[in-house]
């Protein structure tokens, strides 16, 4: 494992994306393809992806820390991001 760091930002950017997903689907109410795959992908696959990254020797909790945090700002700030422009009309 070269960069823990780098894994873990993309596992904390599928975090981000999984709940960006469960959020939007509880504020539109009806059933969205995207609820069905971050409950069922993008959650199960961050999670565990983080977890692994946590226990492997070269890793550790402080990698895992760090690289989620990362991913999830980055995951994050896009959807900010998407809804900004969106409300400028663009």
């Amino acid at each position: 494992m070269r960069l823990p760091q780098l894994g873990a930002a993309a596992c904390g950017t599928h975090i981000g994306n999984g709940i960006v997903h469960v959020a939007v689907s509880a504020d539109q109410r009806p059933y969205t393809p995207g609820l069905a795959t971050s409950l069922a992908f993008l959650l199960p696959l961050g999670l565990g992806g983080l977890g692994s990254i946590a226990r492997h020797p070269q890793g550790g909790t402080r990698q895992a820390a760090v690289g989620a945090a990362v991913g999830l700002a980055t995951g994050l700030a896009s959807f900010v991001g998407l809804r900004l422009r969106a409300a400028r009309g663009r």
